[in-house]
This record gives C-alpha cells, structure tokens and sequence, in this order.
C-alpha cells in the first residue's frame, strides 16, 4: 500500500487500470474531402478496389488521420471490427 501526503490520487477509469494506458490517442488531421461518388456519376470518379461494394453515406466526410503514438493502435485496425470516436478540440 502506498500513502501518498498532502496529494489527491487521481481518479482512474476501469479502461486505465487493465493497461495501464491512457483509452484517448492523440491524431492530426491531414485531410478532409467528400465521400466518394457514388456509380454512374462520370465526372472526376475516384475508383474504388473491385472488392468494396459499399457506397459512402450522402453528406459523409472522409478524414485522413495522422497517429504519432501509431504503436498504440491494435494491429488489426483495419478489419472493420473497431468504432472510432472523435473528439475535437483546438490546438
């Protein structure tokens, strides 16, 4: 046990404490553009991979992000198995 004198502890979430970590990561942002349009539109298309059926909400923004602490990232971020919330603040 540790007795710390004259200090409040800190209050730690249960995300904390399991490892040791803080649960925010820090991003840039590098780019922000429009969805993608969607089949059948002819002018200035940006092609999507054969494999991606999906269509791009209307209204939607696409954000390019820029992860300096990108080892904190789970390794397999890319599988679609992961939210991502955002909160923004000036810097």
């Amino acid at each position: 046990m540790d007795f710390t004198v004259g200090r409040i502890p800190t209050a730690v979430t249960t995300s904390d404490k399991k490892d040791g970590t803080k649960s925010w990561i820090e991003a840039k942002v590098l780019h922000l553009r429009e969805p993608r349009r969607r089949r059948g539109s002819s002018e200035n298309v940006e092609e999507r991979s054969p494999d991606s059926t999906a269509t791009d909400p209307p209204g939607a923004r696409v954000m390019v992000l820029l992860v300096p602490d990108g080892y904190r990232l789970p390794e397999d971020m890319a599988s679609g198995n992961y939210r991502v919330f955002l909160r923004l603040a000036r810097a």
